[in-house]
């Protein structure tokens, strides 16, 4: 899958909890919203500089923290789905141990038999 598909393809399933997306849909959309979030820190700086003094100077990342999340929360939900997990497994992410086998079923391939979430 080509970048612009992926982002294309993810912009399109914005709270879209259901289905599935294939590895290369999903790394590739989560490195455009990262690229977003760089972005969003360069121009945070060349407005209100390195040092941010209160809140009204944060509000450009505060705004880019609420859509990355908005974002990327369905792409997680539906790469875990394609996987054969169920999205709640999402929540073990709040757990310091819990990452790891989130990043390794997230780096995993699609699942070759059909699941329960399409």
């Amino acid at each position: 899958m080509k970048f612009s598909d992926a982002i294309i393809r993810g912009l399109q399933n914005i709270g879209n909890f259901s289905g599935r997306a294939t590895r290369s849909e999903f790394w590739l959309y989560y490195l455009f919203v990262f690229l977003l979030a760089i972005a969003a820190t360069i121009i945070q700086v060349f407005l209100f500089g390195i040092e941010i003094d209160s809140e009204t100077d944060r509000i450009i990342s505060q705004i880019m923290q609420s859509v990355t999340t908005v974002l990327t929360l369905s792409a997680f939900i539906r790469r875990l789905h394609d996987t054969g997990k169920s999205g709640w497994w999402l929540l073990i992410i709040f757990t310091i141990i819990g990452i790891i086998p989130l990043i390794y079923w997230l780096a995993q391939d699609t699942s070759p038999e059909g699941n329960k979430y399409n």
